[in-house]
């Protein structure tokens, strides 16, 4: 029985242990990024394919790599919120 005790804590220490990396490296990773409007001139007329338009437009950008539209501009001009690294947004300029 004890070796059944044994087990279960050294797996949870190993569950532990990861869950703790991952959240480390995740939020190393999403440090260096910050929110970018991207502004892209007037309003468009047909507002219901805009929010289309600009996750076509990033995933043209970025190929496969996943990048979100946080928020899309419909109403008052034509653009978005995506969140990016530094060098991301040279790349969306």
């Amino acid at each position: 029985m004890e070796g059944g005790k044994y087990l279960l804590h050294c797996f949870l220490l190993a569950l532990l242990t990861t869950k703790a990396a991952s959240h480390l490296f995740q939020s190393n990773a999403n440090a260096n990024r910050k929110s970018y409007i991207v502004y892209m001139g007037d309003r468009l007329k047909d507002g219901a394919s805009t929010a289309l338009l600009h996750s076509s437009m990033v995933q043209d950008v970025f190929g496969s790599e996943s990048k979100t539209v946080l928020y899309s501009y419909k109403k008052s001009f034509n653009g978005f919120v995506v969140d990016l690294t530094e060098e991301e947004a040279q790349k969306m300029a």
